[in-house]
């Protein structure tokens, strides 16, 4: 067959250029999405276990824009890969809005037949774990690559002790291996390893490894690296519920009244009859603060408004992607006083609020001059909570009649035209409010801030804080410019209503876990590109936890409105 000129190269060799973004090609006149193509090589037990999940009849579920996915096809290489992509399920093929593809799967990867809550198992797995899950007998841990997707140049090392393959080289297991290795007094070998035998082998015959022994369940090889490049605290462990509870704190202090009350008026001003019902969808609810605030004896929706034109009921849809909160979230509203109507997906729970004492005024009051009015008849609140992503085959009662859409902590993390194109799964009858506060907008600042030290390979508070907002940008993915959100939104026919600015003030003696958390993140983000700038990480934060220096993170509370009308 003739060449056609011009013709476009293969998906899979865009997908390769692109990562793990979309690539589409018209086919029959549908649009098709690809992951990138598999470029680490298997070793044989990969392999070997491909072949059980396959003979299993285990199914692996993934979504091409999801970057743990990336991550789970890399680890098992591009042979083994070749075995399971039979098989394999692709939940995104045409686009992040695409309904019916993969039902019952609730995060990425997931892999089913193995065990699992629900016969599904969720998450990026090590390949010793899928063994074990999968019941693969023989499978040895030492003989998996153990430099990932961290973005650690060699150079760093003067040697990285990884497995090698069984061709005749001396291997871990062989004393040999260690006395080989050059002496570096400076930079030691690192050994990453969860093998007793060769972790005692290492100690007995190296003079000089650093070994780390991964244990714990939660010191994956991302984490490993990271302690072993001295980029985190090796004694702090990151707790999500924890953080959510912390960040709570610091998102209340933050939120500015100004947008906030301008929601408030634009809700009680709805016409009939939206202004007796309301129906509000939060894109990742977390430990459900936007609901606490909406239903605030002081300044919640519920208790604002005269009786002739008070909301009398609330229906709460709230989207949450980590599972590992589900705990946290039923604990939350136990604690606020609903009663369960459905313990099983999609959640269900109930309560009615009646009004408060007139003199009783709650913590978040101080943001008023004076109290605003009371309701003196009681209102309902019913929650819905939905353990997915709002984006992924959403049940029609959530995205129907949506009176306010709030995300917060939410826009930044997306791409600003892919998530205003996203709200499209919303519609409603009447012009919807759209409530983002606590959007970062690229702007974190080290109190007092301190100079470069070349002596001790540490850069500026300043410099160090731009390359913590590039690696948000860049690796992650992160929108850390608010005006380009707001431009989607009005390229979407949103109308901006209110924007101002909202200040996290993070303390470490009155915020200590937070500000653990943020040195955390700042560790974590940034390692890479202190490695290559050949800065120490470890010299930057011990300077920030003996001085204890204040962070001011600058982020945007963004009201808008818009009419969710799908035939648009």
């Amino acid at each position: 067959m003739a060449k056609v000129s011009g013709a476009a190269p293969p998906t899979d060799v865009i997908a390769e250029e692109l990562g793990y973004y979309p690539v589409s090609m018209s086919v029959d006149g549908k649009t098709i999405y690809a992951p990138a193509r598999v470029k680490s090589s298997s070793t044989e037990q990969a392999v070997a276990l491909a072949n059980h999940l396959l003979d299993k009849g285990v199914v692996v579920y993934s979504a091409f824009w999801c970057p743990h996915c990336r991550n789970q096809r890399e680890m098992f290489g591009k042979e083994a890969w070749a075995v399971l992509a039979s098989t394999a399920r692709e939940c995104s093929p045409q686009g992040t809005k695409f309904k019916g593809a993969c039902k019952g799967i609730d995060g990425y990867p997931a892999f089913t037949g193995m065990g699992g809550e629900g016969g599904v198992r969720s998450g990026e797995m090590e390949l010793g774990q899928i063994a074990e899950f999968s019941g693969f007998k023989g499978f040895d841990k030492s003989k998996e690559p153990v430099v990932s997707n961290l973005g650690i140049p060699t150079s760093t090392f003067d040697s990285i002790i990884t497995p090698s393959p069984s061709n005749g080289f001396l291997t871990k297991s062989s004393p040999s291996f260690y006395d080989a290795l050059p002496p570096s007094p400076s930079r030691p070998p690192v050994l990453i390893d969860d093998n007793e035998k060769i972790l005692s082998i290492a100690s007995t015959h190296s003079s000089s490894p650093t070994t780390l022994k991964i244990c714990h369940p939660s010191h994956t090889l991302h984490h490993a690296l990271l302690l072993a490049t001295s980029s985190i605290d090796p004694d702090f462990k990151f707790d999500p519920s924890l953080y959510l509870k912390s960040k709570n704190v610091i998102d209340e202090a933050a939120i500015n009244p100004t947008t906030f009350n301008a929601l408030r008026s634009s809700l009680l001003s709805l016409p009939p009859p939206f202004n007796t019902h309301l129906k509000v969808v939060d894109l990742g609810c977390g430990l459900l603060h936007m609901l606490r605030r909406l239903t605030d004896s002081a300044v919640g929706v519920l208790s604002s408004s005269t009786t002739s034109s008070s909301i009398q009921s609330l229906e709460y849809h709230a989207f949450e992607t980590n599972p590992t909160l589900l705990p946290e979230i039923l604990s939350s509203l136990s604690e606020m006083g609903f009663n369960t109507v459905s313990s099983s997906p999609p959640y269900t729970f109930f309560k009615e609020v009646s009004a408060p004492p007139p003199t009783k005024r709650s913590f978040i009051s101080r943001f008023f001059s004076t109290p605003p009015p009371l309701p003196s008849t009681p209102s309902s609140v019913t929650v819905h909570l939905h353990m997915q992503d709002f984006r992924e085959s959403p049940p029609p009662a959530a995205t129907e009649n949506v009176h306010l859409v709030v995300g917060s902590c939410f826009a930044d993390l997306f791409d600003p035209d892919e998530l205003a194109r996203d709200l499209k799964l919303l519609s409603s009858s009447s012009p919807t409010l759209l409530y983002f506060p606590i959007t970062y907008k690229g702007m974190t600042l080290l109190s007092p801030s301190s100079p470069s030290s070349p002596s001790l390979s540490i850069p500026s508070d300043t410099q160090a804080m731009r390359m913590y907002n590039t690696a948000l940008t860049t690796d992650h993915k992160h929108n850390l410019e608010s005006s380009l959100f707001t431009a989607s939104l009005t390229r979407f026919g949103a109308k901006i209503l209110s924007q101002s600015t909202s200040v996290w003030e993070i303390k470490k003696r009155l915020h200590p876990y937070m500000y653990d958390c943020m040195l955390y993140f700042f560790g974590s983000t940034t390692s890479s590109l202190f490695i290559e700038g050949n800065f120490s990480m470890r010299n930057w934060l011990a300077r920030l936890r003996s001085q204890e220096k204040d962070i001011t993170v600058y982020n945007t509370d963004i009201l808008a409105k818009v009419r969710m009308d799908k035939k648009r």
